[in-house]
Order: C-alpha cells, then structure tokens, then sequence
C-alpha cells in the first residue's frame, strides 16, 4: 500500500485544491491511502506578506 502526504494552505478554498488533492489519490492508487495536512494561520502568516486577500470586481470565484 502507498502512502501519499499533501498539505495545502486552505485560507481560501477552490477548486484547484480539489484537484490537487484528487491528483495526489491518483499517485497513492487505488488501495494507497492519501494523508492530507493543513498549515495552521500560524505557518500561514509566517509565509505570507499580506494578511488579507484583495478581490477586485473582476476576480473569479466561482465555481462549476
């Protein structure tokens, strides 16, 4: 059995995330098992700059 370990920054959820994840199953296979992990706010804003997300009126955020 295949072990596979992701972790994602989550402050915002979309649908790129799914995919990352459902790509990292694929590798671990069928019978391998995907571990998921997500960075505290804490290691987050060690990471980050800018503490907020700036949306303008155009941005894209929907999903299908």
């Amino acid at each position: 059995m295949k072990l596979v370990y992701s972790y994602y920054v989550l402050d915002i959820v979309h649908k790129g995330h799914l995919l990352m994840m459902k790509n990292a199953k694929s590798i671990a296979g069928k019978d391998g098992k995907l571990i998921v992990g997500i960075l505290t706010d804490e290691a987050v804003m060690e990471k980050k700059k800018d503490r907020y997300c700036h949306l303008t009126k155009g941005s894209n955020l929907h999903m299908r």
